[in-house]
């Protein structure tokens, strides 16, 4: 790779030596953690809290000590010392005064060697003097002109801190500090030492490497910024062609689609203002990053290319850590789905005329190749940019079957789905505590009616057993039939807001409440209490039972998931990989004893193995499972999942 390094004539004329605070040339310079230059007054200014974020890429830069101990940026102090008028009439000479002149003589001649300015009759003594004859006499105009800028640039020295006067020559591989001569002879006498030259050369080829990595990272992020914006019009023309082929269906039945063409219509839009602020915000921290790429590898080419040993050797350690920074920025893709719309068969019917679904597109994450010169950190990115599996493949793989608004034809407002379990064949029941309700489904989205709720209230657990059904609304339990009929109804000990319910067995019915879980039979009694491990420190908001018959609850004071018997014995955990400390929501158990678990915070259902081992993740952000609040699995052929925006998804699996 050929880096394009800059040229001293550009670093002296350009805005280089410039603060980018102040606008003025640099004083006292300080470099940042970021490569970043500013002058130290105007650093001053931007501390708060012993912090300062840098004015060009926002990082934030903890301060131990004061602005003063932050490393001065002595690459940039030598450039400043080449700085000087443009005008020759502005110098005059250095040497006049020391020879008792009255005036100073315009100068014609400057020496390299002594950094002295000297008229005619001056630059001639100097060059008959037995100390200074060698010495390198130019031109003023050749000076000024920039001539001999790469020549002084060779004459800059820096001096030894405790040895005055001593030129910085070696550097200590064992204490890795610029020493001089008097320092080698010294506390350095029996170190291993190299000279600034083959230090410099030695660390030269990490430098490299890190920017050919980097050169690559840009060019992956330019990429994926021309993808996005390729992905955004995709779905722009694809929302175009659906809002005219849903206007256009619609205006044939005008009357009985209106309502669900609204719900469409939302969706859509909805979706799109998600995507589009996606794109937006992935689109704008690419550039963001792409801008902080680029500078940086500006600052250390230019380092690499004008700097001199013990410049490279002062800034290396923070241009290697820096560049490693920038190279191991990582985005995450916008979701990679976009919306479809599927016309029902059943046109006339308005039975969900219009169905929106999500089609995954295949993604391909960038690759990045490793090559020689590219740290132990850079070799620990290599699995994630080869877009390698990191979970332990699933079993059953869920397929999506349909999408569909939980909504009866004459209500107004957005269902608020707080139970769902499997109602005959096929069918599922909703108890929707926002419009007081249960509502029965197929699982095509056909809506098969409604049961009516006592006095009118909002309904939470649900279950269905021999016909029969049982709903909790606050610490009231209900048993109904399928009219809605009333059976018997009993009170619970009001100590929380809802209770989860699940059959245990043919003909009875658990209950959680609080640290424990009561059964009850068809007729109303309480037959027996369940203290999980003979404790009552549980607060058990989630409850179903697996094929064994065994009770698999969501317990939020120790938030996990618990599976124990009918004595209470505990049998397992599910391992805390998945959840992430987070409380663990609605749990199913499919015929296999496998345990899906609904996590409402990370926006994904996680599968366990009927002994608690994590598996993976089952649905996730990617499926459409944004906010879930209940799941259940209906003939063991499908798996559905209540959203809190009101809709329900099905799988097939």
């Amino acid at each position: 790779m050929a880096f394009g390094g800059s040229s001293l004539s550009d670093a002296l004329t350009k805005d280089f030596l410039t603060c980018k605070i102040c606008l003025e040339k640099f004083t006292k310079p300080k470099i940042l953690p970021c490569l970043h230059t500013y002058c130290e007054a105007c650093l001053e200014k931007l501390i708060a809290n012993n912090r300062l974020r840098c004015p060009e890429c926002r990082e934030e830069i903890l301060l131990p000590e004061a602005i003063r101990c932050l490393k001065t940026n002595f690459f940039i102090n030598s450039l400043l010392d080449l700085i000087h008028s443009t005008s020759e009439s502005d110098f005059t000479c250095t040497l006049c005064p020391l020879i008792n002149k009255e005036s100073s003589q315009k100068a014609v001649s400057r020496c390299l060697d002594c950094s002295d300015n000297m008229c005619h009759t001056c630059a001639s003594g100097h060059k008959c003097s037995r100390l200074t004859y060698d010495h390198q006499v130019v031109t003023i105009h050749d000076y000024v002109a920039g001539k001999y800028d790469g020549e002084i640039r060779l004459r800059q020295a820096v001096k030894c801190q405790i040895h005055q006067g001593e030129h910085l020559r070696f550097q200590c591989t064992r204490c890795a500090s610029l020493i001089c001569r008097e320092c080698r002879v010294t506390q350095h006498l029996h170190h291993q030492c190299m000279s600034l030259s083959e230090a410099a050369e030695s660390r030269k080829p990490v430098i490299k490497g890190l920017l050919e990595g980097v050169e690559r990272h840009i060019k992956l992020i330019s990429n994926e910024n021309v993808a996005t914006e390729e992905f955004l019009q995709l779905l722009r023309s694809q929302k175009s062609s659906i809002k005219k082929l849903i206007e256009d269906e619609t205006h044939k039945v005008l009357e009985q689609l209106h309502h669900q063409k609204q719900d469409i219509l939302e969706k859509l839009d909805c979706f799109m203002k998600e995507q589009e602020k996606a794109c937006d915000l992935l689109r704008s921290d690419l550039d963001f990053q792409e801008q902080v790429a680029k500078s940086t590898m500006t600052f250390a080419e230019t380092v690499l290319s004008l700097g001199k040993e013990t410049e490279i050797l002062s800034l290396e350690k923070m241009i290697t850590e820096r560049l490693r920074e920038v190279q191991n920025f990582q985005w995450k893709p916008v979701r990679a789905s976009y919306p479809e719309l599927v016309i029902s068969s059943g046109l006339h019917s308005c039975s969900n005329m219009f169905q929106l679904s999500f089609k995954s597109r295949e993604v391909q994450k960038p690759h990045i190749e490793e090559e020689d010169g590219l740290g132990p950190s850079d070799q620990g990115q290599k699995g994630l940019a080869s877009g390698l599996p990191t979970d332990i493949p699933l079993e059953r793989k869920p397929q999506f079957f349909i999408s569909f608004r939980a909504r009866a034809p004459q209500e107004t407002k957005k269902p608020k789905i707080t139970g769902m379990c499997p109602f005959g064949l096929e069918e599922i029941l909703v108890a929707d505590e926002e419009n007081r309700s249960l509502k029965r489904f197929s699982l095509h989205g056909d809506y098969k009616g409604s049961i009516p709720v006592q006095n009118n209230q909002a309904p939470c657990g649900i279950v269905v057993l021999k016909n029969k059904i049982m709903y909790a609304v606050g610490s009231v339990l209900y048993l109904v039939d399928y009219q809605g009929t009333l059976i018997w109804q009993k009170t619970l000990p009001d100590t929380q807001a809802s209770h989860a319910i699940t059959t245990a067995g043919d003909n009875q019915f658990a209950i959680t409440t609080t640290g424990y879980v009561d059964i009850y039979n068809l007729e109303g009694e309480k037959i027996r209490r369940i203290y999980p491990n003979g404790e009552w420190k549980w607060k058990l908001v989630f409850l179903t039972t697996n094929h064994k018959g065994h009770f698999v609850a969501s317990d939020w004071y120790k938030k996990s998931v618990v599976v124990f018997n009918e004595s209470g014995k505990i049998l397992c955990w599910c391992e805390e990989k998945g959840l992430e400390t987070r409380q663990p929501g609605a749990v199913s158990a499919d015929r296999g004893g496998n345990i899906y678990i609904t996590v409402h915070e990370l926006n994904k259902i996680i599968k366990y193995s009927s002994e608690g081992k994590f598996l993976g993740e089952f649905l996730t952000f990617k499926n459409g499972i944004e906010r879930p609040r209940v799941s259940a699995i209906v003939d063991d052929k499908y798996f559905t999942v209540a959203l809190n925006n009101g809709n329900i998804h099905v799988f097939k699996f």
